[in-house]
Order: structure tokens, then sequence, then C-alpha cells
């Protein structure tokens, strides 16, 4: 905040011509006391902050402002820090810089009174997933990478299935990044459960012929994903949830690489977890240090309890040869648990591998830790025990020592 590119005269202009806005300033501010001291009543210096904190900052502000000085210095500044405001949404107001001109939701001016009037004038931001997909660091990773190798699996036929119900908010991002990320020619089937929110009839309208769109009549996860199967035409099934998406082109490599040189695996996820002795629930990879994964030679594990359906991947065949989920468990909850310990009951091992390109927002379906919820979990979680303390009852002993 000290430097000499930071154009203070635009944010003392800012506080007073809004004086109904609160600008919030990160950073060291160590040397600029006096300024400190001498600020307007709505400008504030929160001093540094750790990385980690800056998104949880971010989500509450409205506008992200980038304040340089349109100078000698200014010429040569190429910010990182408005991928970070496009990517969580935020519309940003900026100095005219060449690298940044014509990114989505960044308003460009060096007048200050356009500044104001650009913060009068309102919060509308366009979807800006497609720019954020072409500039990650995944995108870059690929691009490198395919100078270098041959596209894999380009070759085998995939069906990606994925449930909706009442995600209207949340789908959209889903299947858009599926049809972006498609290097595979995987065909995609969404399975609608009922919704009523407008979701059905907004992907019937805006993705018709780019997937393969069915209507379930029951709300269910293992009906829904069965009946998905059943008009799967390609040889490997992969699951996905409607609150998942892809970030990058090669995101299905590292497991079709594991699922080959394993042929005992007989399923990989990017998600899993593990019982706590005596009970059919225990600790997730979510909530683990590195996602569970200490070592960074190590790709996968095995020695997990149970895969979840969010980014599992296995072949159509030993799916058939399970018979697919039990409908018992409909609407939700054990049903990926009880593929799991059904794959592992036909002599495969099952396999996790955090190095997926997914990223998740959990929960925007099953609403956890509502009392729906838990006497879902309450009743399905008997009939989970009950049926495989008969099947096979050492199964329910596998768990983290």
């Amino acid at each position: 905040l000290w430097g000499k590119c930071f154009a203070w005269e635009k944010i003392d202009y800012i506080a007073d011509k809004c004086p109904e806005c609160t600008i919030n300033l990160i950073g060291d501010n160590s040397g600029i006391p006096e300024r400190v001291k001498n600020a307007a009543p709505n400008i504030h210096f929160l001093g540094l902050k750790k990385q980690t904190t800056l998104p949880a900052y971010l989500a509450y502000a409205d506008i992200a402002l980038l304040p340089f000085k349109n100078c000698e210095i200014g010429k040569y500044v190429s910010p990182l820090k408005i991928f970070e405001y496009i990517a969580m949404n935020k519309k940003v107001i900026s100095t005219p810089l060449d690298d940044i001109a014509l990114y989505p939701n960044v308003f460009c001016s060096d007048d200050k009174d356009e500044w104001v009037q650009e913060i009068h004038r309102g919060i509308n931001v366009i979807d800006s997933s497609q720019f954020i997909s072409c500039n990650n660091w995944y995108a870059r990773c690929n691009q490198m990478l395919s100078l270098f190798f041959e596209p894999k699996f380009a070759d085998i036929n995939i069906s990606i299935v994925v449930l909706n119900y009442n995600n209207l908010k949340v789908i959209g991002k889903c299947i858009d990044s599926l049809i972006t990320h498609n290097r595979y020619n995987y065909e995609i089937i969404v399975v609608d459960n009922g919704s009523k929110d407008g979701s059905y009839e907004m992907l019937k309208e805006k993705y018709d012929s780019k997937i393969c769109l069915l209507q379930n009549d029951r709300n269910g996860c293992s009906s829904g994903r069965n009946l998905g199967v059943a008009h799967a035409k390609g040889d490997w099934i992969v699951f996905l949830d409607s609150d998942q998406w892809i970030i990058s082109d090669s995101w299905l490599d590292c497991a079709l690489n594991i699922l080959n040189d394993k042929v005992t695996i007989g399923a990989i996820s990017w998600n899993a977890g593990w019982f706590e002795p005596g009970k059919t629930t225990g600790p997730i990879v979510d909530y683990l240090p590195n996602r569970a994964i200490s070592d960074h030679s190590l790709l996968y594990r095995t020695d997990i309890a149970y895969l979840a359906t969010s980014g599992l991947i296995m072949k159509k065949k030993i799916f058939d040869e399970i018979k697919g989920f039990d409908e018992f468990y409909d609407p939700t909850c054990f049903e990926d648990t009880d593929l799991s310990l059904k794959i592992r009951h036909e002599g495969y091992d099952i396999a996790y591998s955090p190095y997926m390109a997914i990223m998740h927002l959990p929960h925007q379906t099953t609403k956890s830790g509502s009392s729906t919820h838990t006497k879902l979990m309450n009743r399905n979680g008997e009939y989970f025990k009950s049926k495989w303390e008969k099947i096979d009852k050492s199964l329910l002993e596998y768990y983290l020592k």
C-alpha cells in the first residue's frame, strides 16, 4: 500500500464521493503511518492477512479495486490478484493496464469521476467461468504438456452420469465444465429426480442435443444413477454430483492410468472415507490434511473403507456384475458406501486418488445436518449395517488403523 504506483488520490476521492461505501485495504501499511492516522472514516486499514484468509474477505466485498497509477511503473504491472477477483465473480474497477483490457467484469478508466459513476451503477457481472477455465494453472500446465505428449484415452468410450434435484444454481456450472473439458469425447447423461425449481426446463432448453436428459419418476440417488447407467453407451462409467465441476482437460487421465495398470482395482474415486470401530460413520478425506495424501509420491491408496460417487469411475461391466445400486437407500445416504462394499465383495479393490481435477461445493442437495438428512442417515445406516453383517461382516471392519 505504500508503493509509488498506488493511486491514493483515487481512494481518497471515492471515500469522499461515496460516503456510503466502506473501503477495506489489506496489505502492509507500516510505511504510511500518517496516511493511516488521517484517513477518511470509511477507509479501513486491515493490515497484512494470511493468503488463505483472503477469499473470506473477498467473499463479502461488492467491488474489487486496482488503483495503480498510470505512470511508467504502471505500464509494467500485471496484477495477479485480478485473477483472484475474477475467479470469485467480483466486479473490478482498475486503471487502464495493457494486460487486463479485455478481461471479463473489469472496468478500466483513469478518470476518478468515472470510477465513482461505475460504483453507483451497481453490481452487474457476467459468467466468467470460460475465462477462468482458459487461464487457470491447469490450463497452462496442459498447454505445456501438449507440446511434449500425445493426448491419452481418446479412443475409449466413457459415459458421465450426473444427478440433478432442484440444483438450478449449480447444475449449469457442472455441465458447462464437462462440455468445455471434453477431450475424451464422452457422453453426458443427466438424470433429473423430479426437480421443481426450473432446473429440468433449463437443462432441456440450454443443452438440448449436448446431453442425454432423463427424468426419474422418483427422487433417488440409487434409482437415478441406475437409470443413467441403463442408458449409457460407454464401457466406462463416471459418476459426478451436480455440485461438482471440472477444471482441466486431462481430468480423468490419472484415474484411467491407475485402472489400466492395476486390473485388481474395480473402481477409483476422488472422494472416500473410513469407518470408526463399531460404527458405520467416520472420517472422510475432505476434512483431513492434504485430503489424506501425506506422501506426495503416492498417487492413490486402497486402505479406505468406501468410495463416494462424487467423482467415481468404474467399468460398466463391473457395475452390471454387482447389479448396480441398491435402491432401498433412496432418496440418499449410504448408497455409495454400499456400492463400494459390493465391489470389494466381488473380489476387486477400491482406490482413492485426489488427482482428478474436480472442484466441489458439497451438500447442495442433501442439506447435511438437517433433521430429514439425519433421519435418512440413521435409517439407511441401520439397513446398511444389518445387510453387510449378513453378507460379509469383515468388510465392515475395514478401517484406517
